[in-house]
């Protein structure tokens, strides 16, 4: 398949248009069933703590018309608290690197020297 290119005029007609498109109704978005976990991963928690079984959640999801098994439940699950410790992680490391890289100022006349011993 060969490239084809476009002229300048033509992606700003195209960027003009697509700046000029209506908001979507946010509530006719369409979600992935990971995307519906996570977004009922605090219902979901609250009926843990009243007792309810994941095989017990997944059939009311079910039942309701989220087509979703225990077995995927639990693994959407999963990857939800994953990814949301992930970033702290993420974050922790840049900051160690960070530190680790910063060059080590030297203000002033002072210099570091060993202990001595008669102190």
């Amino acid at each position: 398949m060969g490239s084809k290119e476009y002229t300048l005029q033509h992606v700003e007609e195209m960027l003009s248009k697509l700046k000029a498109m209506p908001e979507l109704d946010k509530s006719k978005r369409r979600v992935s069933k990971q995307e519906a976990v996570g977004l009922l991963s605090g219902e979901i928690q609250r009926m843990q703590e009243r007792g309810y079984t994941i095989n017990d959640i997944a059939e009311v999801l079910h039942d309701m018309g989220l087509e979703i098994t225990a077995s995927t439940l639990k693994n959407c699950l999963a990857r939800l608290k994953k990814t949301k410790a992930t970033p702290q992680k993420a974050s922790l490391v840049k900051t160690e690197v960070k530190l680790r890289e910063a060059p080590q100022k030297q203000n002033g006349s002072f210099r570091v020297r060993p202990d001595r011993e008669d102190l």
